[in-house]
């Protein structure tokens, strides 16, 4: 019936159908109500079913006549004669699937049926169920008094107003899950069996290691773990509720224990579970209520499932009478019948709430309140029970995020974080909430308002961004070092009367509250500090726990700290990455938050989160900017590699273009109501963080001056090696190969200068050569190979510099012909019995630009002329990326009288170039009309500039004129988005991939 409830049921039927199997069961046939014995089995020709015709009719009492020659036969049904021609085909020359099978055919000397044929000519709906060789033939309305299941040993007797739920086709029946459905689809039952067979049994055994206990007792865990299923979809709910609405839909998924029961039913300990189960898009939801109830009955070996689900608010009292009498009607061999009524049918409380659903309506009933009370950061509120608990995040004191939803569309929020006391200090947090969303915000109104005493700053502002619009409600208060922040968020609309007037009571609630007077229980927990003093940043952790060294990357420090008590639930991380300079604070945080993700590869080398690259959300992010460096501060909620619930508390120090970011995550199940349960690792976690911060040393001050800006495990390496080889010795490349301790290093200005793979281990300080090559060898070795790929050229000269290990040749394809030189970068890498060497290109911004104008003349077979964006630079626009990696590159390209954008990739390793995008001028020239003339009945449009250049991107420049004759100039930017490869443009409602979506 639902797309959700079908997902339970499937999941709970499949715990051990995989190990069951139902062979050596003879032919039976289910027909008004009654069951027969075949000796004929079913065959099978292409996609069609066939039965033997003398046998079927004989069982269920129908004449049929077959002629002498098998060409013709009679069928007397009632009462009503009917001759049929029965047709043979050649199988081994006629595709099977290719031909209509509606008439009686003879298949190896013998007339057979096809079920299109019975279906057609007894008016009745055919099921099989192939695993245990079950033919039903149900009424062609789907109306049956008692339906009897051979398989699952139970009678059903079915209410006049339920029919068989028919939809499946007829070869993808279970008898082992069957339902009936009312008559306008708005209430189903279903009945689902597993059977735990002796394979069964003993798979469950091997499962968990017992092959001591009884069979009943291994029955009970398979039950148990039949049960499991269903907690392990409420975490996959939870997560679809948590964070399923981040798609262009909105979609989300949510569901809601009313109540559970363990109560004897059939004369079992059963269990019973009352839930509600909503999906939701953009402008609907759909919401059923539930009623799951399991009977373990290990006398048949059999676990038993009634599932029961209607529309929300559809738990009446005609739904509940046709539970009850589904529930009495059912007959289980072995087990008594049940008399009584479930006490889920009578407990009006709970049948009140699952009618009410997941959001009841603020309108509907009388609203009970909760209060939430945070001893941390001093306040208390008050919020209608019924709001459901959303995104939390307050295991660091200075900094805590709550939210509840009142529905799909809508959410509060009290969140908290501590600034220095200043007067200014709302303001400042308004006007970094315009620098944050730049463009995609639109503020409303700001005013103050006295409620209950406490002056509040209110902000209402709206925000659009990749079609998703926000209407925004803040109530902003300072109190000493905190400042609060108590929202509304609306998705797609602004929220309803309803709605706003209750929110303005939660705020009318909050209150200040005061420090309790406790004993410091941690004054027992020491820390010590940790320095990274070429960095300029230190931390304390306690002297119990241990910091060592996880990088993966030899250019980037990154250090884990740990305790052996909290290995799997806690991660805390520093990290360092780079940023290219001309980034101001509001980019850094919108980039490093992911509001605006597109540009984060594009700007940041290295900025590697523990949630980068997992499903996340920033809750809370605030930014502190100084005179020589900035501070960024994020709560963000994600989900880790297993899909596993985890909060995250960061905090980014900015300085000299250096990112020093400390990630603290822990699993869900430390916290209690959002808090860590454990008070001595909240005061650990919260004294870590407070604990982060830069600290001006020597080696930091030099490093500032000095023009050396690589890594200490770098100049560790170069050190070793001036000792060993001579003063004058460089390390002019490191990287990591397959492990943070298999290092590969180019050393310069020695004797002994080459290629080194080093096993390396800088936590130690130990460094051993597990094998080299030498320059005068790979130069030699390069040479060959190079000579060997351009055979065919006219070689004019081949030299390598082993300053940045790079190996050019000047050749050209005549003797006559203008040279060409291509520089490629070394890549050496050694091993203990031999090296290989592999050739990667090198570009500056004309070598990229003659790289593609070649490519595009070749690809059009024309004369072309190229032009980069305005102030492009290769190597600013790929600082952050690898020699080897692959380049995108935009192109403006105009031959023959045509033009367009084209977004080529440059594949260094390869030397290869392939278009990603192309679009004409002429197209997008189109496309920009076409949306005008959508959003303007009649406008007047021109196109003042179209191959404008502006930064990285290109762009159009276009005038419009509405209606009104109101002119207005706009600039439509085109980009690629590189995550989606396609093109995009602002407006934020241009985009191009070959039609045009708005």
């Amino acid at each position: 019936m639902k797309k959700v409830v079908f997902v339970i049921l499937i999941m709970l039927l499949t715990v051990v159908s995989a190990i069951n199997t139902y062979a050596g069961n003879s032919l039976k046939l289910f027909y008004n109500e009654n069951f027969f014995d075949l000796s004929q089995e079913i065959i099978v020709r292409g996609n069609e079913f066939f039965i033997n015709a003398e046998e079927l009719t004989a069982v269920i009492g129908t004449a049929c006549k077959i002629d002498p020659s098998n060409t013709a036969l009679t069928l007397e049904n009632n009462n009503l004669v009917k001759n049929f021609e029965i047709k043979k085909y050649d199988y081994s020359l006629i595709e099977p699937t290719s031909i209509t099978h509606n008439l009686p055919e003879l298949i190896c000397d013998k007339v057979y049926f096809p079920f299109s044929f019975i279906t057609k000519e007894y008016n009745v709906n055919i099921k099989y169920d192939q695993k245990a060789n079950i033919l039903y033939f149900f009424p062609e309305n789907g109306k049956l008094d008692t339906f009897t299941n051979k398989k699952c040993n139970y009678t059903l007797n079915i209410p006049d107003n339920l029919y068989f739920n028919l939809d499946d086709s007829y070869d993808n029946f279970d008898a082992s899950s069957v339902s009936v459905i009312n008559n306008d689809n708005t209430f189903s039952a279903s009945i689902i069996c597993d059977v735990v067979n002796k394979s069964s049994l003993e798979n469950m055994r091997f499962l968990l290691s017992d092959y001591t206990s009884s069979d009943s007792e291994m029955f009970d865990s398979i039950v148990e773990y039949k049960q499991s299923y269903f907690r392990s979809l409420l975490d996959s709910y939870k997560n679809e509720f948590l964070f399923g609405n981040l798609d262009s839909t909105l979609s989300e998924s949510n569901i809601k224990i009313i109540k559970q029961y363990t109560e004897n039913l059939f004369g079992q300990d059963s269990n019973i579970i009352l839930f509600n189960t909503i999906t939701s898009s953009k402008f609907s939801s759909i919401e059923d209520v539930n009623i799951i109830i399991t009977i373990p009955a290990y006398i048949n070996k059999s676990i038993y499932s009634l599932t029961f689900t209607m529309e929300k608010g559809a738990l009446n009292d005609s739904n509940i009478n046709n539970i009850l009498q589904l529930i009495k009607g059912l007959s289980i061999t072995n087990l008594p019948t049940q008399q009584s009524v479930p006490e889920v049918l009578h407990d009006n409380t709970a049948i009140s709430a699952a009618n009410s659903g997941i959001y009841p309506s603020l309108s509907a009933s009388e609203i009970k309140y909760t209060v939430l009370e945070d001893p941390l950061n001093l306040y208390k509120i008050k919020y209608p029970s019924n709001f459901v608990p959303y995104l939390q995040n307050n295991f660091i004191d200075n900094n805590s995020y709550r939210s509840f939803k009142i529905d799909h569309n809508n959410f509060i929020s009290i969140s908290v974080e501590h600034s220095p006391a200043n007067p200014n200090r709302i303001l400042k947090k308004i006007n970094a909430l315009k620098s944050y969303y730049n463009d995609k915000i639109k503020v409303n109104n700001i005013n103050n308002q006295n409620i209950n005493g406490k002056e509040f700053i209110v902000l209402n502002y709206e925000t659009d961004n990749n079609n998703r619009k926000e209407y925004i409600t803040d109530y902003f208060i300072a109190n000493g070092l905190r400042f609060y922040t108590i929202e509304l968020n609306s998705l797609i609309q602004k929220p309803s009367e309803s709605i706003s007037n209750e929110f303005l009571k939660i705020v009318s609630s909050f209150e200040f509250t005061t420090q309790e007077n406790s004993n410091n229980t941690n004054s027992n927990i020491s820390f010590v500090k940790f320095s990274n003093d070429r960095k300029g940043y230190s931390i304390f952790y306690p002297d119990d726990w241990s910091i060592q060294d996880n990088s993966q990357d030899i250019n980037y420090d990154s250090f884990e700290i740990t305790n052996p008590n909290f290995s799997g639930p806690l991660d805390i991380v520093i990290n360092e990455s780079e940023y290219t300079s001309n980034l101001t604070a509001a980019e850094l945080l919108r980039y490093t938050t992911g509001y605006d993700s597109s540009s984060l590869d594009k700007y940041f080398k290295n900025y590697i989160a523990p949630y980068t690259g997992k499903t996340f959300k920033v809750l809370k992010s605030s930014i502190d900017a100084y005179n020589d460096f900035t501070m960024i501060y994020k709560l963000v909620n994600y989900l880790d590699e297993g899909d596993r619930y985890k909060m995250c508390y960061s905090i980014d120090i900015v300085r000299d273009n250096k990112i020093n970011s400390l990630y603290i995550s822990a699993s869900e199940y430390l916290f209690q109501d959002g808090v860590l349960a454990d008070r001595d690792l909240n005061y650990i976690l919260d004294f870590m963080s407070k604990s982060f911060c830069i600290e001006d040393t020597k080696e930091y001050n030099k490093s500032l001056h000095s023009s050396d800006k690589r890594n200490n495990k770098i100049i560790f390496i170069e050190n070793f090696f001036k000792d060993a080889l001579g003063k004058s010795t460089v390390v002019t490349f490191a990287k990591n190969l397959t492990s943070e301790k298999d290092v590969l290093i180019y050393i310069n200005n020695s004797d002994e200068a080459g290629a080194y793979r080093l096993v390396f281990d800088y936590t130690n300080k130990k460094i051993e050569v597990a094998s080299r090559v030498l320059n005068p060898e790979i130069a030699k070795s390069a040479e060959e190979k190079l000579r060997n790929i351009f055979k065919g050229k006219y070689i004019q000269d081949i030299s390598v510099n082993f300053n940045d290990m790079t190996i050019s040749i000047k050749y050209s394809d005549t003797l006559i012909s203008e040279p060409t030189t291509k520089v490629y970068y070394l890549q050496v890498t050694p091993s203990k019995k031999d090296f290989s060497i592999d050739f990667v290109r090198k570009f500056n911004t004309e070598s990229i630009k003659e790289e593609c104008q070649n490519f595009l003349e070749n690809y059009l077979l024309n004369d072309v002329q190229v032009y980069f964006p305005k102030s492009f630079n290769y190597l600013n626009e790929n600082w952050n990326k690898y020699y080897y990696e692959k380049i995108l590159i935009p192109i403006y390209a105009e031959s023959d009288g045509q033009s367009g954008y084209f977004y080529l990739e440059v594949d260094p390793v390869t030397d290869c170039t392939r278009i990603l995008k192309y679009i004409s001028t002429n197209d997008l020239i189109q496309k920009i009309e076409d949306y005008y003339f959508m959003t303007d009945s009649d406008p007047d449009i021109e196109v003042l500039d179209y191959s404008t250049q502006s930064g990285d991107k290109f762009c159009f420049n276009v005038s419009t004129s509405s209606k009104t004759g109101k002119r207005s100039n706009q600039t439509i930017y085109i980009s690629f988005d590189e995550k989606n490869q396609d093109l995009t443009c602002s407006p934020q409602d241009l985009y191009f991939s070959g039609i045009l979506i708005e």
